[in-house]
């Protein structure tokens, strides 16, 4: 692939791209068998949460609080 972005031919840079989206799907296919082989047999862990796009964010059920310790 690096050789044919580097080069001016079409072609060769047509049959490089469609290489890699072939071993593109190889690889998907093979992670979805292997979480489907995963979650076969395991009870659910029930309804699924919504996500968020924030990386830190709390789940819908968490309550975020302050509390003080008197003592």
């Amino acid at each position: 692939m690096r050789e044919a972005l580097g080069g001016t031919n079409l072609a060769a840079l047509k049959r490089a791209t469609e290489e890699l989206e072939q071993a593109s799907a190889a690889v998907a296919q093979h992670l979805s068998a292997a979480t489907a082989g995963e979650k076969a047999g395991r009870p659910s862990d029930g309804p699924a949460r919504p996500r968020s796009s924030a990386p830190d964010a709390a789940p819908a059920d968490v309550i975020d609080a302050e509390y003080e310790v008197k003592g």
